[in-house]
């Protein structure tokens, strides 16, 4: 079995046991339109990600899935989406807003990028990921990071893509959250106040990403040092993997 898929299985599993153990079911769905319909009932939540809604992009079985968390009363907690994509040129999705929205709708501006020059080309197969969400109740328990590292893990036992990215706003992107929080090896600022067709407003925005190689060496630090396995306790893994992450990178 290929190496990667190995760290892959292993640390997906280990994430759904912590996540069970705080007394949580997490489940890998295929149906985006649910996804939709719980982001639209989701409290205090305005925005509902296009990028992983039928109704705009290409987000049937075979190229996306979502995660479900539902607590002990069979409520629905948290979330987050992700799709496949296959692009000669990841950054062009964005620039066209076709990322979002599927080349469906061409009534906007071209986005201007602001990368910086060493901005590796991302293209082939690719993961986005986005529309991730946590009751206010269940925040701080370590879900809203556990959740971005389990669907790559997932994704990459799916579809081995080259690539993980996401986007995120200018609140957390420039804090360092999609490093630290969510687990991504590299955060640049990708936008600065430019049309974002989820909000409608001029928005400055962060690219979170990684290659293959980066989250393959990142998965199998933490399980080699045996951090995700550490402790019962959903915050400590999390809290572990974090400070794991930060240290360099050793390749068993």
């Amino acid at each position: 079995m290929n190496e990667h898929l190995k760290v892959a299985r292993q640390y997906a599993r280990t994430v759904f046991l912590s996540i069970e153990r705080a007394g949580l079911i997490a489940t890998m769905r295929h149906d985006l339109n649910a996804w939709v319909e719980m982001m639209s009932n989701a409290p205090n939540t305005t925005i509902v990600n296009p990028a992983f809604n039928p109704e705009f992009s290409d987000v049937g079985p075979d190229k996306a899935f979502w995660i479900e968390v539902r607590d002990r009363d069979d409520e629905q907690i948290a979330c987050i989406a992700s799709k496949h994509v296959v692009t000669q040129d990841y950054l062009r999705l964005i620039r066209f807003s076709d990322l979002w929205l599927g080349g469906k709708v061409r009534e906007f501006p071209r986005m201007v990028l602001c990368l910086p020059g060493d901005f590796p080309e991302i293209a082939g197969h690719c993961q986005h990921y986005g529309g991730l969400w946590v009751d206010k109740r269940y925040r701080g328990n370590g879900l809203s990071a556990a959740l971005p590292r389990l669907a790559r893990a997932i994704a990459v036992q799916r579809w081995q893509p080259r690539w993980h990215c996401g986007m995120v706003f200018e609140g957390l992107g420039k804090h360092g959250l999609p490093k630290h929080g969510y687990g991504y090896s590299n955060v640049v600022k990708c936008m600065d106040k430019q049309f974002c067709p989820l909000t409608g407003r001029n928005e400055t925005q962060y690219l979170p990403y990684e290659s293959d190689a980066e989250w393959y060496e990142s998965a199998l630090d933490q399980l080699g040092a045996n951090v995700l396995g550490g402790g019962d306790d959903l915050v400590d893994l999390v809290t572990v993997a974090r400070e794991r992450q930060q240290q360099p990178v050793a390749v068993a």
